[in-house]
């Protein structure tokens, strides 16, 4: 038998052997060593008031660089107390900070997260004179969003890098990268999750259009929860989702570039206008989809419950529409 602490450090050591003889440096998440190093075992990632272990610290391998992920931390405070943590077992050499652009489990991005938590992650690396910070895009429960939704959060995260020579907004930035309207029409999607009712800015990172979308109307495990936010909110989820596909429908008229328009990159404008074309089709669909999807559950069943043969086969055009408009969606995200 060999504790766990031991069997880590003898792989690592393996591990570390073979990266020096083949001239390359390693990197590790930090996570599990930190709690392993934690005399207070908190079950949490990253506990801000870790005790850490000088015993185990000292048996920690030399020249592996340590890498402090946190995509969820909006506090600047304890940020800075979890550097100084990993700061007592490794040196600012071999340490890095990497923070996330919220584009995975979700099939819309979650920009207000992103922000916020770029933002206080930068602050603390910046007061605490860390030289290296690193920005995440995973694709977690089924990369239903796709790569380009990160690049608002890159541009945020070089821009905060580079305090000092600021190149303008996001939605500037991102304009003169791919085409006139391209920044609002990517920053803007965070609406298809940011309903009536939630958080300015989407802390809790909840993903509404995603639950809607798949689940099955004849179950509606979510049905409930639609139901509340109905009663609470100014209008419907359906509505709601019926004017944002109204807005993505005339964002293409407004965000067309004009003739004689000078762009910084005309060139890769040029280019790249169709795929937000692409994009924008794709989430006015799903926005349709949405509208017409949101209340189907709670319409069954109470035409169901009451027996009302009339409502249930009048919904049959709208079911039939609706399932085409899915097969269309489904070959557009595809």
């Amino acid at each position: 038998y060999k504790d766990r602490v031991t069997l880590m450090l003898e792989h690592m050591k393996r591990v570390l052997e073979l990266t020096a003889k083949h001239q390359l440096k390693a990197e590790i998440w930090s996570d599990f060593i930190y709690k392993l190093l934690d005399k207070t075992k908190a079950d949490r990632y990253y506990n801000p008031l870790a005790q850490m272990d000088p015993q185990e610290m000292s048996r920690l391998p030399q020249g592996l660089t340590y890498v402090h992920w946190d995509y969820g931390s909006e506090s600047v405070a304890e940020y800075e107390l979890v550097i100084q943590k990993h700061l007592a077992f490794c040196d600012r050499e071999h340490y890095v900070l990497a923070s996330g652009t919220h584009i995975w489990n979700r099939i819309a991005p979650n920009h207000g997260k992103t922000q916020r938590i770029i933002a206080a992650a930068l602050a603390a690396a910046r007061k605490q004179q860390i030289k290296k910070v690193m920005l995440t895009t995973w694709g977690d429960d089924g990369q239903e969003t796709e790569h380009w939704h990160a690049l608002p959060g890159a541009v945020a995260f070089a821009e905060g890098v580079y305090a000092n020579q600021k190149s303008g907004t996001v939605e500037t930035i991102l304009d003169n990268l791919l085409g006139a309207g391209a920044g609002q029409l990517l920053t803007e999607l965070n609406a298809f999750d940011e309903v009536d009712n939630v958080t300015a800015g989407n802390p809790n990172m909840t993903n509404i259009s995603k639950l809607l979308l798949w689940q099955d109307p004849l179950t509606g495990i979510y049905d409930w929860h639609v139901a509340a936010h109905n009663e609470q909110a100014p209008q419907t989820l359906g509505a709601y989702y019926r004017k944002l596909a109204e807005k993505l429908t005339t964002a293409s008229d407004q965000n067309s570039v004009k003739k004689g328009q000078t762009a910084i990159h005309e060139t890769s404008t040029s280019q790249t206008t169709p795929l937000m074309e692409l994009i924008r089709q794709r989430y006015q669909l799903l926005a349709e989809v949405l509208a017409d999807k949101a209340e189907l559950g709670l319409r069954l069943r109470a035409a169901r419950l009451a027996e009302d043969q009339n409502q249930l086969h009048q919904m049959i055009t709208a079911l039939t529409n609706l399932a085409e408009k899915v097969e269309h969606l489904c070959f557009a995200h595809e």
